[in-house]
């Protein structure tokens, strides 16, 4: 299916929050509207991690952050960076962000074309953006609220997912069609269907990555989705993969994961091969500490009234929240591609001529592997045939890069990734492609852990920067079907799990799957697709599938 309004949902939950303790002051480093601490940083345990509540019940755990005290401690803030946020709208004169808001590249889709606009949230049920904006951009030290990771940064609004927007592929292209450095979109479809990405918004996308910014290329930052436990009725769920949404499964998009505040994947994070970081999504924010950010202002506006039971923080009686400029509430993979956003933005000022695929590079090179002695895990829904492992752990590729399909390459590091950018000297080359197809086939598909093999061979000795499969099967429930692919190098990933949330649906047609686990090996050689039908009563059979590696 293609790009519709109603099969886009934004990236993140909120749930009701508990009664807790007020913020402290705190600062941080030096920011071009200086005037003061921020009274709410002491509690974004996601900036600095003491073991702050952020106004839930329970703790973050030391230690566990985005590390970027160095960097900020050496007077970066994202200045002279721009962002477009892709979402539901902003709050274009809230206190804490408008003094980083450039109106001049906003964009209103409630207004036809040419979209002109500032961007702003249209109604009460758009609140989402300016919860993402304060992530990425809040201003630091102005004696107000919170501070953002990239506190100098200049972001603008593209409100293309609000309640008041019909969405349209023009809308998307427009929006991707941006003079900004940085696009954070976190948003996306749900995750019990292929959503086909329109042809005419990755054209825009692979144009952007190669022309923008005199050819260094857009950086496109996405939202893995919140989709690991998906309904597929009957009182029934199986976990989903960000793959399945067209948006998240190009080979030009930053797809981010999220991590609680114990550095473990949340509940909610969707997996899939095609993620490539992680950072903080925060919990639930009423036993574990959610994202402290900005809010609608008002307390009859924002996540302050979508909340069913508001605490002290929430409703106004806080001390530093006495208008409800704020909330204690935010999560989900829409916070995480925030911080992603901002720390490229602090990247891309230590040295503006990162490439776009430089900035993978180093997110794949610095990210930090967390909970490493994670083993290979059964399908929390559904039993897996005996012997077969429904996902594996982080596994090493030939090119000693390390890559998990909940975490990608691993945890954002904003210290390591600037220290990177600034002395950086990597030559990736003229990025080029490679692909190979099966043609018409017509391979049978056993209903047990055997599974059938399909290889094709690639010659060219590109270096992987990422792979995509792109898969046709006939199946009566293809959300019984599991995809592997293995390299030349003989590394494995599973790019679709058995069992999952495309249960119900019949058959793929070239459906598209990337995998970002093969980084750096080698190309040359046999890949081999191996196809898994983890249920009986059904038969399937491939028809056809392609390879295609991107690299150098």
């Amino acid at each position: 299916m293609g790009f519709g309004a109603n099969r886009y949902l934004r990236s993140t939950c909120v749930l009701m929050l508990l009664t807790v303790s007020c913020g402290d002051s705190g600062s941080l480093g030096s920011n071009s509207g200086t005037s003061g601490p921020d009274p709410l940083f002491d509690q974004q345990w996601f900036l600095i991690n003491s073991g702050q509540s952020a106004f839930s019940t329970g703790a973050a755990t030391i230690g566990k952050d985005i590390n970027y005290q160095t960097t900020v401690s050496q007077g970066y803030t994202g200045a002279g960076v721009h962002v477009l946020l892709s979402d539901d709208g902003m709050e274009i004169d809230h206190e804490d962000l408008a003094a980083n808001y450039d109106a001049s590249r906003s964009r209103d889709y409630s207004q036809p074309a040419p979209y002109t606009g500032s961007g702003a949230h249209k109604n009460l049920f758009d609140m989402h953006g300016t919860a993402v904006a304060g992530i990425i951009a809040a201003v630091g030290n102005n004696s107000i609220g919170v501070r953002g990771v990239a506190s100098g940064v200049s972001i603008s609004s593209a409100n293309v997912v609000s309640s008041s927007v019909s969405l349209s592929t023009a809308m998307l292209v427009d929006q991707a069609n941006t003079t900004a450095e940085i696009v954070n979109q976190s948003w996306g479809s749900t995750q019990n269907f292929i959503n086909v990405i329109s042809p005419t918004y990755l054209a825009q996308i692979a144009s952007a990555v190669s022309t923008k910014r005199s050819g260094k290329g857009t950086i496109f930052v996405q939202s893995a989705g919140n989709n690991y436990r998906v309904s597929v009725g009957g009182g029934l769920y199986r976990v989903g993969n960000s793959n399945f949404d067209g948006l998240k499964s190009t080979s030009y998009t930053l797809v981010v994961g999220a991590l609680d505040s114990a550095d473990s994947s949340t509940s909610t994070s969707s997996t899939g091969s095609n993620l490539w970081l992680s950072a903080y999504g925060g919990g639930d924010g009423a036993t574990t500490p959610a994202i402290l950010t900005t809010d609608r202002a008002g307390c009859n506006n924002g996540l302050s009234i979508s909340i069913a039971t508001k605490n002290t923080f929430e409703s106004g009686s806080n001390p530093f929240n006495s208008n409800c400029n704020y909330t204690s509430a935010m999560n989900g993979t829409s916070s995480a591609a925030a911080m992603v956003s901002g720390a490229t933005a602090l990247m891309l000022e230590a040295n503006p001529n990162l490439s776009w695929r430089d900035v993978r590079h180093i997110y794949a090179t610095t990210s930090v592997k967390v909970n490493p002695s994670i083993s290979s895990v059964e399908n929390p829904n559904v039993a897996s045939p005996s012997g077969h492992v429904w996902q594996q752990g982080w596994v090493e590729n030939a090119a000693h890069y390390s890559f998990h399909n909940r975490f990608g390459f691993g945890k954002l590091d904003v210290d390591a990734a600037v220290a990177m950018a600034k002395t950086y000297s990597v030559n990736l080359g003229t990025d080029q492609t490679s692909t190979a197809s099966s043609g018409a086939v017509s391979i049978a598909i056993p209903e047990d852990n055997t599974g059938a093999a399909s290889i094709l061979s690639d010659a060219t000795g590109l270096t992987v920067e990422s792979v995509q499969v792109k898969v046709s099967i006939t199946h009566p429930n293809v959300g019984e079907i599991g995809l592997e692919l293995t390299s030349p190098s003989n590394t494995k990933s599973i790019v679709k799990n058995i069992n999952d949330s495309l249960s119900g649906v019949a058959n793929l047609s070239d459906a598209v799957f990337t995998s970002n686990a093969f980084y750096g090996e080698n190309a040359s050689g046999n890949w081999t697709l191996k196809v898994l039908d983890g249920a009986t009563g059904n038969t399937g059979t491939l028809t056809n599938w392609t390879i295609t590696v991107y690299g150098h």
